[in-house]
């Protein structure tokens, strides 16, 4: 896609991911948008926000509140920008995806914000229940992976659960 060109006033950075140490989502935020985030946490860490979410519990906008409020950001940019990371938190969770980012959200020089270009990946199992939604944004689905040959210990597994009544 092209879009025009913007005038832009800042460039921001934000994310959901899993955190697999502690297997929640994890919510990203940074005033250092437009180059590699890993990067500005290794040198600039005071520029990086990061706050966990409940797996089980709705995402609150405080929390994305908290975690964009983490590297400075306050007043009308900080009530514009929050709702932007509460949202993708939100598809994150609803569309199964691995990672949600848009990188850089722009702060434009009217002062509204803007997503310039943006990343996800979903889950391999969740493509069948999202096939719908993914067809109406035009991803166009790849066969499926060939079945891989399963272990002995996969097959003792598989015998025990068909054995089984329950």
């Amino acid at each position: 896609l092209v879009e025009e060109k913007s005038a832009v006033a800042q460039e921001y950075f934000a994310a959901v991911t899993w955190d697999g140490r502690r297997k929640l989502p994890v919510v990203i935020f940074s005033d250092m948008g437009g180059i590699d985030i890993e990067e500005v946490a290794e040198k600039h860490p005071d520029h990086v926000g990061r706050g966990h979410l409940s797996n089980l519990l709705p995402i609150p906008d405080f929390r994305a509140k908290e975690v964009v409020a983490s590297v400075g950001m306050t007043g009308s940019e900080l009530n514009r920008a929050t709702p932007i990371l509460a949202r993708l938190a939100r598809l994150q969770r609803d569309y199964d995806m691995t990672l949600a980012e848009i990188n850089p959200v722009a702060r434009l020089s009217d002062g509204s914000f803007v997503a310039l270009d943006a990343h996800m990946e979903m889950e391999d199992e969740a493509v069948g229940r999202h096939k719908t939604m993914l067809a109406e944004i035009g991803v166009e689905l790849e066969e499926p992976r060939e079945m891989y040959e399963p272990s002995e210990f996969e097959r003792n597994v598989k015998a025990i659960d068909e054995a089984d009544h329950r």
